[in-house]
């Protein structure tokens, strides 16, 4: 009996497709449009961070600096009407911008 010869097909592997690389670097946002977090921004909000844990004694005043923590290591600032924002202004009682 003859064996019947198959054709070769060349397979590659699936990759998930890639945003294009600019040709300069956009280092002020993210790829959803959010402006960096500024040095002075990082500043203020880890102040926010250390006055929650004194303000409030306990679990809730970790909780709200753990969660200013994370926002700060985020690197994007958040709208200003937005948790993050709000919570800043209320524990350094700064009033609305």
């Amino acid at each position: 009996m003859k064996k019947r010869e198959r054709s070769v097909v060349a397979r590659r592997w699936l990759e998930p497709p890639r945003a294009p690389v600019p040709d300069h670097p956009v280092w002020w946002a993210n790829r959803g449009g959010q402006p960096a977090l500024l040095p002075e921004d990082a500043i203020r909000i880890r102040r926010a961070a250390r006055r929650a844990r004194e303000a409030y004694p306990g679990p809730v005043g970790e909780v709200l600096a753990a969660e200013l923590s994370s926002y700060v290591e985020q690197g994007w600032r958040a709208p200003d009407h937005g948790l993050p924002e709000r919570l800043v202004r209320d524990v350094l009682d700064d009033g609305p911008t």
